[in-house]
């Protein structure tokens, strides 16, 4: 793969992640230090669908970035957008991510990411993917990234999902000790999102009610 063939101008740096949906490429271009997510062309879909498909996931993934950030909500900064190629060029943000910085044991502001939460949330906006690796810590505040899977809804159910994804990360990350840490989320959570927090906590145990009967094979009719 040469530079070029990314997007003109482009000096390739570093593969940050290759996924089956997307790659993630660290590089330069117009003398900025960017990240390049490129979506991956599948062979199996009919071409005209493939495009289709590859196009308006790239414009929403885009447009939910904008409007966080209108809101006040940290993402990336988008400086260029090729739908037909599934390529967005954003900033690339040099912090540590949430699952380092909880590994390495260090103090984290949980407050203020449930507060950024909430805010996104209240906006009508889920993430999709809030794990821990998508999610840094910088000196203004956490920053969300990959908007690949959000949606813009107003159901409850959807916000909780958000949250117990979340939670369901922090445990696996912490060994199933993350009720502390979910706890200060939600303190955070409740300032961001006032008027629908407390509904969305009892979802969120509905969730995980649900979950815990599936994994011991009890099923209801």
């Amino acid at each position: 793969m040469k530079d070029d063939d990314i997007i003109p101008g482009f000096k390739f740096v570093r593969m940050i992640y290759l996924g089956a949906e997307a790659e993630l490429i660290h590089g330069i271009w117009a003398s900025k230090d960017v990240v390049v997510k490129r979506r991956i062309s599948k062979g199996y879909r009919m071409k005209e669908l493939d495009l289709r498909i590859i196009w308006s996931r790239t414009l929403k993934e885009t447009s939910l970035m904008h409007d966080a950030k209108k809101i006040g909500v940290l993402t990336p900064t988008v400086y260029h957008l090729n739908p037909k190629m599934g390529i967005i060029v954003m900033s690339f943000e040099n912090f540590p991510t949430l699952r380092n910085t909880m590994l390495e044991g260090k103090e984290v502001d949980l407050k203020a990411l449930g507060r950024t939460i909430g805010t996104l949330h209240a906006a009508g906006l889920v993430h999709g993917d809030l794990t821990p690796s998508n999610i840094l810590l910088s000196p203004g505040g956490p920053i969300l990234l990959d908007f690949g899977l959000g949606e813009r809804t107003k159901e409850e159910e959807m916000f909780a999902e958000d949250l117990y994804l979340l939670k369901r990360s922090l445990d696996e990350l912490l060994d199933g000790h993350a009720e502390t840490a979910f706890r200060k989320i939600l303190e955070g959570y409740s300032v961001g999102f006032v008027a629908k927090h407390e509904k969305i906590k009892a979802k969120i145990e509905e969730i995980s009610k649900r979950g815990r009967y599936i994994r011991r094979g009890v099923h209801h009719v």
